[in-house]
């Protein structure tokens, strides 16, 4: 705790940068970082060297984002935490359809999951595509390629934050999907949509902005989907 001598503790706190013995005695100790050391890393990277010096930097202690979707009766929606270059992003919450959503939570199969997987191809204005997790290309909830829904590819790719399948021609869908990053009239009909984004498209934006102008350029950045899990309230 923060203090201005004895009994004054009030709400102000410190992260501890380093050790620090001068203040044992002095300050209530009451906690510790167990995970987000990178964030502490880039909070410290904001600062200066001495006090009398202004913070170029606003650094905010922000929670949870609040629900800003209503539920709709019948579908179903999960979460995916978001870390680039492995510092966290941020949270997607999205609106899906069955195999997706058993691959975000991972309680089908050991290992068929998701989480900690990478976000292997982003075009700039076009797709952010994820969902290979393992050397097969990614699999399905079933175990093989299923086939298209109908319903699904007569929706439209009509804009930012509509999820699609990725595949290999019809009747090829796996794992791997794609965030749509504006509207793409060119594949409809030849990918099946199944969901969109309700909250979170900050977070896209971030995803995009570490993505490259065409497939001819190498990916220098890590996106990846580190965890996830279904939403019941």
């Amino acid at each position: 705790m923060a203090n201005s001598g004895e009994d004054t503790n009030g709400s102000q706190f410190c992260f501890m940068l380093g050790a620090a013995p001068h203040l044992n005695g002095r300050h209530v100790v009451f906690g510790q970082v167990v995970e987000g050391f990178e964030v502490v890393d880039l909070m410290e990277s904001a600062g200066s060297a001495e006090d009398g010096v202004v913070l170029n930097h606003n650094v905010v202690l922000k929670d949870a984002p609040l629900r800003n979707w209503t539920r709709s009766r019948g579908r179903r929606y999960v979460w995916l935490d978001v870390a680039i270059d492995h510092v966290p992003a941020g949270r997607l919450v999205a609106e899906t359809a069955e195999n997706f959503r058993g691959l975000v939570t991972g309680d089908n199969q050991p290992g068929w999951s998701y989480k900690n997987s990478t976000c292997h191809r982003i075009l700039k204005g076009f797709i952010v595509q994820c969902g290979l997790y393992d050397t097969r290309g990614g699999t399905s909830i079933y175990g093989k390629d299923f086939e298209d829904e109908a319903t699904g590819l007569t929706l439209k790719h009509s804009k930012r934050g509509i999820l699609q399948m990725a595949n290999a021609g019809p009747n090829t869908n796996g794992a791997q999907f794609c965030f749509m990053l504006g509207p793409a009239a060119h594949l409809n009909g030849h990918h099946v949509v199944f969901g969109e984004i309700v909250q979170g498209l900050d977070v896209l934006d971030l995803m995009e902005a570490a993505g490259v102008a065409s497939d001819d350029d190498e990916l220098g950045r890590s996106v990846m989907l580190v965890d996830g899990g279904e939403i019941f309230d």
